[in-house]
């Protein structure tokens, strides 16, 4: 099982919890692509990560995104702008991961996730 995160005050409860009843997950930091709704913004991934790793029962696997605002899609020009604004995001969170300890850590065995729509 796996669970997106998305904000730091979420982890001390869900680790509790998960302490409580003797389990560990794993988690994707879920990044936002464009609409605001939820995810972290991609140069905030690490520092979400950072708090992260003080879990002992969260397992952090890689990164996420979801693609809500093509939803509103009119026509496929509007699938295409959305799936670029969502391959740049995700691009910026991997160098910002690039760039920081996660790439020692974590290395080419991150799960990245997104969708891309074709016409």
């Amino acid at each position: 099982m796996y669970i997106s995160i998305d904000c730091k005050e979420q982890l001390q409860i869900l680790d509790d919890k998960l302490k409580e009843d003797n389990m560990k997950i794993k988690a994707l930091i879920i990044v936002d692509s464009g609409l605001g709704r939820f995810g972290v913004e991609p140069e905030n991934v690490v520092g979400l990560a950072k708090e992260v790793e003080k879990y002992k029962n969260i397992e952090l696997v890689g990164i996420s995104t979801h693609p809500g605002q093509v939803y509103s899609s009119r026509n496929m020009e509007d699938v295409k702008k959305y799936a670029n604004q969502e391959v740049d995001s995700m691009k910026v969170a991997k160098k910002q991961i690039n760039r920081s300890w996660m790439q020692s850590r974590y290395g080419c065995h991150w799960l990245y996730t997104y969708y891309v729509f074709c016409s």
